[in-house]
């Protein structure tokens, strides 16, 4: 299965370094300009469908690649971020301030991280995995599918497709609405 993955366009949290986890917030206008740059850059690709996360973020990112390319939106659970508890809507340096021993464990070993209310990146994966069975039997052509989501989800699909430890998490660049193509397995 070939995917092509976009992370939604930028969000104010983004520059601000906020978590902001499965907050409503929407696109900049930074983040809009972003979203039409990969729509038109993907013109021409045959893609089958568009996935999203359901956060605003990522169906306004959606909304924007489908109008260029003239392909319907479907939303999944599956792909939408991960739940951060605690620390959504905290900055970084809040976040390192007031949970010193857990932001030094999830700099150094992402994956080891259990915080009541946050979720693991080994749960992340397995909701991912979830979410690409149930595409491969929605979406069953050879053709590509754009899935539109958020960092940690493209991440964490990433290191799996190649089979490298989630402890690798933090080693991944993924830029606002840059899409990523991959084959899944």
């Amino acid at each position: 299965m070939e995917l092509i993955l976009v992370r939604h366009g930028e969000i104010a949290s983004n520059g601000s370094r906020v978590y902001s986890g499965r907050s409503p917030e929407p696109l900049t206008g930074c983040g809009v300009t972003q979203a039409h740059d990969a729509g038109r850059g993907l013109v021409g690709t045959g893609i089958q469908g568009i996935v999203s996360s359901p956060l605003v973020r990522a169906t306004q990112t959606a909304a924007i690649l489908a109008e260029i390319l003239q392909s319907p939106v479907t939303t999944s659970d599956s792909f939408t971020e991960l739940a951060m508890g605690p620390w959504e809507g905290l900055s970084e340096e809040r976040v390192a301030k007031d949970f010193p021993q857990e932001w030094a464990l999830w700099n150094k070993s992402p994956a080891d991280l259990m915080l009541p209310g946050r979720e693991t990146l080994a749960a992340v994966q397995v909701r991912i995995l979830d979410g690409l069975r149930w595409a491969r039997s929605a979406y069953p052509g050879s053709a590509p599918l754009l899935l539109v989501s958020h960092v940690a989800i493209l991440r964490v699909l990433i290191l799996t497709a190649e089979g490298s430890p989630l402890n690798n998490y933090k080693k991944l660049e993924i830029p606002n609405a840059v899409p990523i193509r991959l084959q899944i397995k």
